[in-house]
């Protein structure tokens, strides 16, 4: 018999529930910082693993099977430059006019776990629902414009709040989606949201300095087109490679 599909919006949906729940439990027993981490972290992957259990149960999607054996070096290196290139970038946009407060996080247990689960955990864990899960699950029923607007819209919704700049998220989300759909290898989004989320945890531990400097903003404007460039150069190319 032949497998259903199941709406962007209700993998979605399925994620976020526990999730949500962890964070209400968070905030109603006024939780500490490590235990409430500890405890939303569990609840994301709760949600991970009933949407996973809907894949196998209902969706047919293609399998993921080692990944990170088919990573072709070079495009990986524009993906990260490209990522880091365009967090810079926003980040300048975000706090040129201000709307910013200067801290450095003493590294403990909390801030170590924290770095750990927000750029290694968490990417990865993201790019697996709304780039592997959402946009396979529409890949061949809708054009690709409509798949990037809907993954994005979705990618958006859990997101918004307290975020550094929904600009960032919107355009992040787009990006994200663009190389997915390019390459079809959940490990090219994986690194490039999670470069995404290194430079952003980097410049918010930076002299403020730093992040409205003009030299900043040229570097970041620099690196961003030469790898955009060739990375629509070199997409063409790795294609026929994986096709053949």
């Amino acid at each position: 018999m032949k497998k259903s599909s199941a709406a962007p919006i209700t993998i979605v949906l399925i994620w976020l529930f526990p999730y949500i729940a962890a964070l209400v439990i968070s905030n109603f027993f006024n939780l500490n910082p490590l235990t409430g981490l500890i405890v939303n972290e569990l609840g994301m992957f709760i949600g991970t693993f009933l949407t996973y259990l809907l894949h196998k149960k209902i969706i047919n999607l293609p399998v993921i099977n080692n990944e990170w054996k088919k990573i072709d070096p070079i495009l990986m290196s524009s993906v990260f430059t490209l990522s880091l290139s365009f967090t810079a970038i926003v980040m300048y946009l975000a706090f040129r006019d201000g709307n910013y407060v200067e801290y450095e996080e003493q590294l403990n247990l909390f801030t170590i776990l924290n770095y750990i689960a927000v750029i290694v955990i968490n990417p990865f864990v993201e790019e697996f629902i709304f780039r592997y899960m959402v946009i396979e699950s529409m890949l061949g029923k809708h054009k690709n414009f409509s798949i990037i607007v809907i993954s994005t819209i979705l990618f958006c919704i859990p997101h918004m709040v307290g975020l550094v700049s929904s600009l960032d998220i919107i355009i992040s989300s787009i990006l994200f989606a663009v190389i997915y759909i390019q390459t079809k290898n959940l490990m090219y989004t994986y690194i490039a949201h999670a470069s995404h989320n290194l430079m952003v945890e980097v410049l918010l531990n930076t002299n403020i300095n730093v992040i409205r400097s003009n030299v900043l903003l040229v570097i970041g404007i620099i690196v961003f087109i030469c790898s955009v460039i060739f990375f629509c150069v070199y997409i063409k190319k790795y294609n026929q490679k994986v096709n053949s």
